[in-house]
């Protein structure tokens, strides 16, 4: 089932609008991103974390795209700013809103009895100021649109990323570099890379960090561009991090300047995107709850005798989503350009997927977004889950762990596959 919103408008230029807002809590607030039965809290910001708005608008129809330094998005929260943003009387078609998946985001905004685990305990003064400071971004964006230029750049990185479920498992090493060159104001640049920010979180436990992406887009921004990281696929890989002792500031320079130099590679090669029409559209898909299969079908042994933890997993699961639960896919087309997000810790084969279904269409993409509009878990494909790593100790556990959070099944990526294919046909040029 598709929700679509578009209409048809003349030929006029494509605008673009950008805005950032604030988004990081007063200390002490609770740490998103490692699960622990004790309250992670903050001591220390690092960086502050931010809310960024891309406004895209045919001068008839206006759509968005959002990036936060949280760790994931909840359908609550998609539906708050919605709802924010409608009380402001903005007009617009639609909006994806992502995640950068900073393991160092702000907690305590999921009220899921099972996200206290992973997110700290529910605040609902954090909620607020999420919802407000993500409203305004997006306003301030709206507000902001003027004749633009869009070019589109991609590279193959090599060595930044690696999959940590098993070394010959599949990764999207795509990084992709989108410019609007606008008439007036700042350019804008936006940059997609996939990988877990996890340097900050497992280096300095305590501190609140854009981690990598923040980084990465304060360089960007020093060279007078506006900027946003879009995080792509993320279930199964890791970003570059290197054995032994090293000092968080360091990782981060270094991880991030590797970045920088891919990102100027990709910039120099840009493209422009061709058309100016705005379309949206929303592929729905039902997730029903699933007892969890921890290992590949030649392994039912194990799955026997770890049944205690996967009706463990289970209750988890129910805790965030429920027996059923329905959640959606965003297709946001500028001209020949898609914008798009998975509500999941997406893996590399179902982003690759889809990147493919956008080629095929004749379209372009900057990347898949993962982390946005919602939140189901760690969703791969069947290629990927009968590659188990059982050698390696920390592969292994990893493999397990990632399965234990496929909430819904192994259906769950084809069922999304469908859904975004529904949203991406109704979209598409006339």
């Amino acid at each position: 089932m598709v929700s679509q919103l578009r209409g048809k408008s003349k030929a006029r230029r494509l605008r673009i609008g950008f805005a950032k807002r604030e988004i990081t809590p007063p200390l002490p607030f609770p740490l998103a991103g490692m699960g622990d039965r004790h309250e992670r809290l903050a001591s220390q910001i690092r960086d502050p974390l931010y809310s960024r708005a891309l406004a895209v608008s045919d001068g008839r129809n206006a759509a968005l795209v959002i990036s936060t330094d949280l760790l994931l998005i909840t359908d609550q929260l998609r539906l708050a700013v919605e709802q924010r943003l409608q009380q402001s009387g903005k007009s617009y078609i639609g909006l994806m809103l992502s995640a950068t998946h900073t393991h160092s985001a702000c907690g305590g905004y999921w009220s899921a009895p099972s996200a206290k685990l992973f997110m700290g305990t529910y605040r609902q003064a954090i909620f607020d100021l999420l919802v407000e400071r993500i409203a305004e971004s997006a306003a301030a964006a709206l507000d902001d649109l003027k004749p633009a230029q869009l070019s589109l750049g991609q590279v193959q990185t090599e060595g930044l990323s690696y999959n940590r479920r098993h070394a010959d498992g599949p990764i999207d090493r795509t990084l992709g570099v989108l410019t609007a060159r606008r008439a007036r104001g700042r350019d804008v640049r936006l940059v997609c890379f996939g990988a877990h920010p996890v340097a900050v979180g497992f280096r300095s436990y305590n501190t609140a960090s854009a981690d990598y992406p923040g980084a990465l887009i304060e360089l960007i921004e020093r060279q007078g561009f506006d900027a946003m990281f879009i995080v792509g696929p993320v279930g199964g890989v890791n970003a570059l991090f290197p054995e032994g002792p090293m000092e968080m500031d360091v990782h981060l320079r270094m991880l991030s300047s590797l970045l920088h130099e891919q990102v100027e590679t990709a910039a120099a090669d840009e493209r422009p995107i061709k058309g100016n029409d705005v379309a949206f559209a929303a592929g729905e898909a039902k997730i029903v709850l699933h007892t969890p299969r921890l290992f590949p079908d030649d392994r039912r042994w194990a799955e026997r005798l770890a049944l205690p933890l996967r009706l463990y997993l289970r209750r988890f699961g129910h805790g965030g989503m429920g027996n059923v639960h329905a959640t959606r896919v965003p297709v946001l087309r500028a001209g020949e350009l898609v914008f798009t997000g998975f509500p999941a810790d997406l893996g590399h084969t179902v982003g690759i997927a889809a990147r493919q279904m956008i080629e095929q269409a004749g379209l372009q993409t900057i990347g898949v977004a993962s982390q946005t509009d919602d939140y189901v878990g760690y969703v791969h494909l069947d290629e990927q889950y009968d590659q188990f790593e059982s050698k390696d100790r920390s592969a292994l556990w990893m493999t397990i762990y990632e399965n234990g959070l496929g909430f819904g099944g192994r259906s769950v990526g084809p069922d999304l596959l469908e859904a975004f294919r529904g949203a991406l046909f109704s979209v598409l040029p006339s």
